[in-house]
């Protein structure tokens, strides 16, 4: 009797077993669904941002980052670094020219220091004076965005 006893149990242990294991395969597509549903509840919600940035401020770029900074020029740097990643002065210079139809070397390295004084540039270590847009400021625009937390 005993070991009818511990046969039942084995033979309930192993049906117990193989259920937990169909129930988790039946759960597997409703987890996929709901990883889907966040997702798209998360790009729903940067879509939003960008939209309530483009209402509020006319445009969605970078220098949304920056409030304080009135300089339209040094504005338009900060576009150009993010665009091009780094620059030195003449090709931020050149760049300008093709963007608002001046732009000297002169007017570049000024703001460019006064980027670099509220964090919003940094010089990139190596050869010549390259610049890039500081860390900082880049992923305070990839947090903006919603692309990082």
């Amino acid at each position: 009797m005993a070991e009818n006893l511990k046969e039942e149990i084995r033979y309930l242990t192993k049906r117990i077993e193989e259920l937990e294991k169909l129930v988790a395969s039946l759960l597997n597509p409703y987890k996929m669904s709901a990883e889907a549903i966040a997702q798209t509840n998360t790009l729903a919600a940067n879509y939003l941002t960008l939209l309530k940035l483009y209402l509020q401020h006319g445009k969605v770029t970078p220098e949304i980052l920056l409030p304080d900074l009135k300089d339209p020029i040094a504005g338009e740097i900060v576009a150009v670094l993010f665009e091009k990643r780094e620059a030195n002065i003449s090709e931020i210079a050149d760049e300008l020219r093709k963007r608002r139809g001046k732009g000297s070397r002169a007017t570049v390295r000024t703001k460019i220091k006064k980027l670099e004084e509220i964090g919003a540039v940094e010089k990139v270590e190596g050869r010549g004076s390259r610049y890039r847009v500081s860390t900082e400021l880049v992923n305070k625009w990839l947090k903006l965005l919603g692309l990082v937390k």
